[in-house]
């Protein structure tokens, strides 16, 4: 089995859930978040939104040949996404507004928005072992 066809349904799992993230956040909180950070849970010290993406993303990853490394996939991802170099928070709301419509859209073309490019290379980063 190829590396290549697990890191392209990876990434498409892992992004089709992102805008669960968002909704569920909002839903579960004092209204929408305005960024990475806000309304951190007391118990866990975790935002609703990187509870929900950790949440989202090993329920996307359960089923693929990563699944033992969901964990560690899971959280290298949310670091880089909401780090300096990762994506704005703006851009991660548009990200997951434009998901919404279609789940399976990331796709990474040349044309694609950098927000969609750079959450590929993210996820594809820390599923090699690396960084994003």
């Amino acid at each position: 089995m190829s590396r290549r066809p697990a890191l392209s349904s990876t990434a498409k799992a892992i992004a089709s859930l992102l805008f669960v993230v968002i909704i569920a956040a909002s839903c579960s909180s004092d209204g929408f978040p305005e960024s990475y950070t806000d309304q951190i849970d007391p118990e866990t010290g975790l935002s609703n939104v990187e509870a929900n993406w950790l949440e989202g993303c090993k329920v996307g990853l359960n089923d693929s040949d990563l699944a033992e490394d969901a964990n560690n996939i899971c959280q290298c991802s949310y670091a880089e996404i909401s780090g300096v170099n990762g994506i704005a928070f703006k851009d991660f709301v548009k990200l997951n507004d434009d998901l919404k419509g279609d789940p399976g859209s990331l796709i990474g073309s040349a044309d694609a928005p950098a927000a969609e490019q750079r959450m590929l290379d993210i996820v594809k980063g820390c599923i090699a072992g690396g960084q994003g």
